[in-house]
């Protein structure tokens, strides 16, 4: 049984070291937390980078206190992506509506007869 697993089976009151070195030969001890792990679900770390920072202190000078519920946040952040998302692909599939309905009716803007010129006689250039 690996080292992991037996850390696994212990039960949480059990305080024991896992992992563990001789700290005498060099080697460092290790405690084992991974069973007092609260959740199966995904974590996810964000680094404070200058725009992160930037967007995230400006929200807390407005709420008036330095915590912030992130998890509100990307809620609302991937709320207003998907918003966005859609929005974009609607705008496309409407363009692209307007466009077929142009080439049936015909009415595409082009110069029907320089079109035929060019056909004729190839592409000169100036």
């Amino acid at each position: 049984m690996s080292a992991d697993a037996r850390c696994f089976e212990r039960p949480i009151a059990d305080t024991r070291d896992c992992h563990s070195t001789d700290p005498l030969q060099g080697g460092v001890r290790h405690r084992c937390y991974t069973e007092r792990v609260p959740t199966n679900r995904r974590r996810h770390a964000v680094t404070e980078t200058p725009s992160v920072q930037a967007a995230l202190d400006e929200l807390r000078r407005e709420l008036g206190t330095d915590r912030i519920e992130l998890g509100e946040l990307v809620v609302l952040g991937a709320d207003a992506k998907l918003a966005a998302l859609r929005a974009e692909r609607a705008e496309t599939a409407a363009l692209r509506t307007r466009l077929a309905n142009r080439v049936r009716s015909r009415d595409t803007g082009a110069d029907i007869d320089a079109a035929d010129e060019v056909r004729a006689g190839g592409w000169a250039r100036r």
